[in-house]
Parts: C-alpha cells; sequence; structure tokens
C-alpha cells in the first residue's frame, strides 16, 4: 500500500476521511494517462475484497480502449462507474465532486435557502410495556452535526419509552438500507449495550478493526489505535431490556446490517423476517485528487463474537409475510 495513503475503516457505510496524495502517482509508471482515473483504478487494485477476482492488466487495456481521451470529471465518473458495473463491486461507489461538499457540510451549505433534511428514527409504546424503535430507512452524510442529531435524537426515543415503562424492546431494522453506520450504533447504544459490538475482517479473515460503544461514543479501533467516531453530549445510560426482537428483511443492508450485527450475541435478542440484503462489508472512503470520493469494500463485517457472514444475515425466525412480523416479535416478547 502507497505509504502516502491512510485509512480509516467505515460502513455505508460512513465514515472516516482517509487522505490520498496527489503527487503519490507521479513517480509511477501508469499505462492509463489520465492522472485521476489511474488513482481509481489503482485503489481498486490495492484495497478491494474484489481484487484478487480480476485482471489488472485485462481491465487496464479495456479502460485505455473504451477512454481513450479522459477530457472531463464527467467521463471519469462514467469511467470508474463502468468499472465498477462491470466486475459487479458490491457495495462500492463514487461520489462526485458536486455532491462532495453538501456530503460533508450539510450545516453550511444550504439546498434553495434549506438545509438538507434526513430521515429520522421513531417510536412509539406498545401494550403499555414495549418499546417500539424504527431506524431510518437511509442515513447518507458526513456531516458532523447531523451525526450527532441522529444519535442523540434515536437515544432521546429510548430514553422517553423507557420512562414511560418499556422494559421488553422491538427494533425495526427492516427497512434500514445503509448509510453512514456510526450515528446509528450510538443512537441504538443504549439496547445493545457497551463494550465491543462487532468488528472487521480482511479477505484473509485477520481482523483489521472493530467498533465499540460506550456512554455516547462510538469507537473505531483499528491498529490497537482508538478513536472517537461519534459522541453525544447527552447520553444516557442502559436501558431495561428483559427481551428485545429485531426485525430485518431483504431490504436491510450495509448499516442496517451492521445494527443487526451489533444485536447478535447478546443475550435475550431474537431476530425476526427474512434474510439480510448481504452488505455486511465495511467501506473505506479514499479523497481522489480531483476531489471526488470513492468508496471501495474492504472488509467484512463480524458480530460482537467473531462470526462472519459474507452471504447475508439468516434470521432466527424465519417470518415470510411482513404483515405478521410484528405479531410474532410481541408475542415472543410476552411469553
Amino acid at each position: 500500500m502507497n505509504k502516502k495513503m491512510k485509512i480509516k475503516l467505515v460502513s455505508f457505510g460512513i465514515l472516516i476521511t482517509l487522505l490520498y496524495c496527489k503527487n503519490s502517482f507521479k513517480s509511477q509508471e501508469i499505462s492509463i494517462k489520465d492522472e485521476v482515473l489511474a488513482e481509481a483504478v489503482q485503489v481498486l487494485e490495492q484495497n478491494s475484497i474484489e481484487s484478487k477476482k480480476i485482471n489488472w492488466e485485462s481491465l487496464k487495456t479495456e479502460v485505455i480502449q473504451k477512454y481513450p481521451e479522459v477530457l472531463n470529471d464527467s467521463i471519469r465518473n462514467e469511467a470508474i462507474n463502468w468499472i465498477i458495473g462491470k466486475y459487479n463491486l458490491k457495495h462500492h461507489s463514487l461520489m462526485p465532486i458536486e455532491v462532495v461538499k453538501s456530503w460533508r457540510n450539510n450545516s453550511n451549505d444550504k439546498n434553495d435557502g434549506q438545509l438538507i433534511e434526513h430521515p429520522s428514527s421513531r417510536g412509539q409504546l406498545i401494550n403499555d410495556n414495549i418499546g417500539y424503535l424504527e431506524m431510518p430507512y437511509l442515513f447518507i452524510s458526513g456531516d458532523s452535526t447531523d451525526l450527532v442529531n441522529l444519535a442523540q435524537n434515536t437515544q432521546n426515543i429510548i430514553k422517553d419509552l423507557a420512562e414511560e415503562g418499556a422494559k421488553r424492546w422491538i427494533v425495526d431494522l427492516s427497512k434500514c438500507r445503509g448509510g453512514n453506520m456510526w450515528p446509528m450504533i450510538v443512537g441504538i447504544g443504549p439496547l445493545t449495550g457497551t463494550g465491543k459490538l462487532g468488528s472487521f475482517v480482511d479477505l484473509n479473515n485477520e481482523e483489521v478493526g472493530n467498533w465499540y460503544y460506550k456512554n455516547g461514543k462510538v469507537y473505531s479501533i483499528e491498529n490497537e489505535e482508538r478513536q472517537i467516531v461519534v459522541e453525544i453530549p447527552l447520553p444516557i445510560q442502559d436501558v431495561k431490556t428483559d427481551k428485545i426482537a429485531v426485525l430485518q428483511s431483504s431490504e436491510t443492508g450495509s448499516s442496517g446490517e451492521a445494527m443487526l450485527l451489533s444485536f447478535l450475541g447478546k443475550e435475550n435478542v431474537k431476530t425476526f423476517g427474512t434474510k439480510s440484503a448481504s452488505y455486511a462489508t465495511s467501506n473505506s472512503n479514499f479523497n481522489l485528487s480531483n476531489g471526488a470520493i470513492l468508496f471501495v469494500t474492504t472488509s467484512f463485517m463480524t458480530d460482537r463474537n467473531s462470526n462472519i457472514y459474507p452471504n447475508g444475515i439468516t434470521p432466527m425466525t424465519k417470518v415470510e409475510n411482513d404483515s405478521l412480523i410484528m405479531e410474532e416479535a410481541i408475542k415472543w416478547l410476552n411469553k
């Protein structure tokens, strides 16, 4: 790996910045003439968990033939997306320059005079003692204020439901398709409990990092270095959780699966629904020298007991009918 490159693990996943040095490619022999496109290809070759499946010399030849002249970012974006699609690089994606600024700085960047609004968590009390928490279907932001707001709002919902009498819980991840995992992990922290909740494993099945939750903070630990990724100002303590039913479906993917993994291995937890989307993988952010960001899948995610799920997460209780999933969960909670 290039020594001028620094990677932080994230899920879509997401979102710790990798600093990429533009000059790192100038001293190398590159067959692809356009520097940014060459960067993208090298990043994929050196870091993707799919790298071993691809003949990279053949790929470079195809790229040169298909894109002999790269005159602007539009053509670069097309070329990179063509590579991702042609080789079915699952969970990989490119964020164009024009999207990057608002993704990072939503608090300071207005959209038609208004801040970009993100889906939020929702909750309600069922049968006087069951707290129902529904996580957002998608949360894509790298703005620190957005991250704190989602995490704090989610914990506030849990706190209110606990004060209303909730002792048993339903955590609905059935529509959660992904986004930034870190504020979600902080949000559900009072229910998952403190300590190690999951880890990242590379293609050689070696643990390369993990995530912990404690007192309103989620930590990413890599190479024995611990970094606080998201921290909220008013954390609540762990709440009473006699039982926790977690709802999942084929739409539960990426960060939704990261939350699902965070519950697995905890006592008195049972999952309901259908097999997850099979995106239980972790992305790293690579800043290309033109300002775009390339999200590359660099590792698999595991639960707190280091179990890996490369082909999706199977529920403990299979429920094919969406209209029956709540009924089955409540039935188990009331036993």
